[in-house]
């Protein structure tokens, strides 16, 4: 019982034990009661109770699927989001089978996972495109085995998460980078992506023809050695530091980009072209632009090769 102190205000809980005596003819004589303060341990039950009210509370509102399967693969507890992929509440689906919840090759590969999680009493992590009873859809589970007043696990809980958005937006925009790289590649214009080392990372398809080049020696290599640069290789000063490199069309236009990040220049350039020891000099019309990929800096080049218009206007 509860009794509220008239001294202080102050709320105490006793159990009260009582015991009734009689006398030599087996006639009540005597109550004998003892009461004892159990205070400390009825606010440790009501912290409890109070704790396991939060704790169902924010299980069964949590917006992320849980459910616990016991070793054989019924489902014991689940919440309103766990509910929600299973197309159903949880008080119907409460103590459904695996086989009864989920089409036949789901329910299998669920339980054999449940299985190995038991068995090897860690967590895993998987990614899932599952025939749910709510649709398919890509699913992120983690299974936890779930300890119990003693070392062997009672069962497993299930965190699941609906995935299927963002990969579907991941797909989507993997498949626009590959029609990208492909408009790129096969585009008739040079394209050319330099970095502030005076590297090419990036070259399509008709550069490696423009400039000579079976395939693209690999991304960083220097500027001059994938244009065919007539002095590339024949000097053991650094790429772009030579007196003929300053003088390098070119060259200073992408220099110039990175210094000013001004995007706008138009102009026509003649490039010599080393390869293999055969020379050949090249008419090019040039766009540029300044990209910033922070923390990276590019000049992207846009070179149309018109070096057989021009031969043909010099014959007319």
């Amino acid at each position: 019982f509860r009794i509220i102190r008239q001294d202080n205000s102050q709320v105490r809980y006793f159990c009260l034990k009582s015991e009734l005596l009689y006398d030599g003819n087996g006639n009540a004589d005597k109550f004998i009661g003892t009461a004892i303060d159990i205070t400390d341990q009825k606010i440790y039950e009501l912290r409890l109770i109070e704790n396991e009210r939060k704790y169902k509370t924010l299980f069964e509102n949590d917006g992320v699927a849980n459910a616990f399967y016991n070793n054989e693969g019924k489902l014991i507890m689940l919440n309103k989001a766990a509910a929600l992929l299973l197309a159903g509440n949880p008080e119907e689906l409460t103590g459904k089978d695996l086989f009864e919840l989920f089409p036949q090759e789901e329910a299998s590969l669920i339980f054999s996972r449940i299985q190995k999680t038991i068995k090897d009493r860690i967590q895993y992590s998987y990614e899932t495109y599952m025939n749910m009873p709510s649709g398919k859809k890509w699913i992120q589970s983690t299974y936890q085995p779930v300890f119990i007043a003693n070392d062997d696990p009672q069962g497993v809980h299930i965190i699941s998460l609906d995935v299927t958005t963002k990969n579907q937006a991941v797909n989507q925009y993997k498949h626009s980078q590959e029609v990208i790289a492909r408009i790129v590649d096969n585009t008739p214009l040079v394209l050319m992506l330099v970095n502030s080392d005076l590297n090419v990372v990036k070259i399509n398809n008709a550069g490696l023809e423009s400039f000579g080049l079976q395939t693209f020696p690999f991304p960083g290599t220097s500027f001059g050695k994938v244009i065919g640069c007539s002095i590339s290789g024949s000097t053991s000063e650094d790429c772009g530091s030579t007196q003929q490199c300053r003088n390098c069309i070119l060259l200073s236009i992408i220099k110039k980009t990175f210094a000013t990040k001004n995007s706008t220049q138009k102009a026509e350039i003649t490039i010599d072209i080393s390869r293999k020891g055969e020379f050949s000099e090249k008419t090019f019309l040039l766009e540029k632009s300044f990209i910033e990929l922070e923390p990276e800096y590019y000049v992207g080049v846009w070179l149309d090769d018109i070096s057989d218009m021009i031969k043909a206007q010099q014959e007319l």
